[in-house]
């Protein structure tokens, strides 16, 4: 099996903490980057010299540090030559696989699993079990992803629409539908016929590129119709496209697991936070802090900070400058300082 993470975001999200030079698939959580925690997710299930992590090239160097950090200096890195979202991406990452990994098509019934840097995913056993059940589906010809059953009524997340489980551990996908609104979102939770979409998928490299020929012909021929250094030349010219529109939501032989795993997609300071380690007030404290009736806050600086009676707020100081917002709206903090 060969692994494809797709890290090219261009850390706006978490702005100050993620920026356009350091975005956040670098930063650490609990020891790890996001990137580490996700190349040492698959050692279970793949070799490192079998993982292509794709990203933009300007983060080459940044990925090979922190990938040495970890004993992965082997694996491949991928660079795009411009963002062109995630089924281009996925594109150009399989073209290197046949290319440069298993020489032409030999191998084009090997299962491929991409996933994505931005994930925290456990338990780990069972995350196992999934991939490799993963492979088995993609090997019959299905692209197959991790359905996770909704704990709540999340609006950041896209849906799949399945049969409730029975016998069988996987379903056809009914179709796919992008973050619905609130309402929208508790129905789907209430119906038990929705499930998250964890944005992973698995199948062949011959799979991928009949469906791709068959609902995006003019990304087929830009990344397959040549050789790899072909492929590199022609992607500033393709049109930018998720992997959910571009395939995922048209294929008819998309198999979705009913996958139970802890599974978050680290898109905000709440999720981030959520993440982080904590004290028994929940409460994150990076740098020289001192807090006296604070719950839920998220701090992060390098000089003395006293608080007293905050409520999930983020604080951060960073390049002389103090940033200050409750969870949700943390996330604007890109837009002050435009």
């Amino acid at each position: 099996m060969k692994i494809v993470i797709l890290a090219g975001g261009g850390g706006t999200r978490l702005f100050p903490l993620s920026t356009e030079e350091r975005p956040k698939q670098f930063i650490k959580i609990d020891g790890y980057s996001l990137i580490q925690h996700a190349a040492r997710r698959y050692r279970n299930v793949a070799a490192t010299h079998d993982l292509v992590i794709v990203t933009a090239e300007k983060y080459r160097p940044l990925l090979r540090e922190q990938l040495k950090e970890i004993d992965a200096e082997n694996a491949h890195i991928v660079g795009e030559p411009c963002r062109k979202n995630t089924a281009p991406a996925v594109a150009l990452a399989v073209k290197y696989i046949e290319e440069k990994l298993v020489g032409g098509s030999k191998n084009a019934d090997e299962p491929i699993f991409v996933g994505t840097a931005d994930h925290l995913i456990g338990p780990q056993e069972q995350f196992d079990f999934y991939v490799k059940r993963s492979g088995e589906l993609a090997a019959m010809g299905k692209v197959a992803t991790l359905g996770i059953k909704p704990t709540l009524p999340e609006t950041n997340y896209g849906y799949i629409k399945a049969p409730p489980r029975g016998q069988q551990d996987h379903a056809d996908a009914e179709r796919f539908v992008e973050k619905p609104n609130l309402e929208t979102a508790k129905e789907y939770v209430k119906s038990g016929e929705y499930y998250w979409n964890s944005g992973m998928f698995c199948f062949t490299a011959a799979t991928l590129k009949e469906e791709l020929k068959l609902y995006r012909p003019e990304l087929h021929a830009a990344v397959f119709g040549g050789t790899y250094a072909d492929a590199e030349r022609n992607f500033p010219g393709v049109a930018p496209i998720s992997f959910d529109y571009a395939v995922a939501e048209k294929s008819r032989r998309v198999a979705m697991i009913y996958a139970g795993l802890d599974w978050s997609d680290v898109g905000g300071f709440a999720a981030f936070h959520a993440a982080s380690q904590k004290d028994a007030d929940g409460n994150h404290i990076g740098g020289a802090a001192r807090l006296s009736g604070c719950s839920g806050c998220y701090i992060e600086t390098a000089r003395p900070v006293y608080a007293a009676g905050l409520r999930n707020l983020v604080v951060i100081e960073k390049d002389g400058a103090l940033y200050i917002a409750d969870m949700d709206g943390a996330g604007k903090f890109k837009e002050l300082v435009r």
